[in-house]
């Protein structure tokens, strides 16, 4: 079930009460359905708007070009040669850390697979703020 909607709806009320957060939505499928240049492109973006990190965001952009051709900070052998063996958040944060693109990485890594937590809690909220249970509160 495509919940895209009602995420949206979603991230507009906490856009509204807390303008500090930003709402990522789903990166990872967000970037497997885009073509190389707007994966390139929405990177960019997403690393001008990480407030909370200090990110160069042209450097990202050189990290990126770097990475897809294993030269400067990632031409060491060791790095491809561990790749599959190792978890992606260890992976850049034990070999990477010092590019600018590994805070981007590993900001996507942290964030969660599902939006089942933040549906469980809204699901869960209407239970308990409903106009039934306000009802009974006026009865009082």
């Amino acid at each position: 079930m495509d919940n895209a909607k009602n995420m949206k709806r979603a991230w507009h009320l906490v856009a509204e009460k807390y303008p500090h957060i930003t709402a990522y939505g789903c990166v990872a499928h967000e970037l497997n359905s885009l073509k190389n240049s707007d994966a390139v492109e929405f990177i960019y973006q997403l690393s001008k708007k990480l407030d909370n990190l200090d990110v160069d965001a042209r450097q990202v952009i050189t990290d990126i070009s770097d990475f897809k051709n294993k030269t400067g900070s990632f031409s060491k052998e060791y790095l491809w040669a561990v790749i599959d063996d190792t978890n992606g958040s260890n992976w850049w944060s034990a070999f990477c850390s010092e590019t600018e693109l590994s805070k981007i990485a590993l900001k996507v890594l942290s964030l969660p697979a599902t939006s089942a937590a933040v549906e469980r809690t809204f699901s869960s909220y209407k239970d308990v703020h409903s106009l039934k249970r306000l009802y009974f509160y006026l009865l009082k």
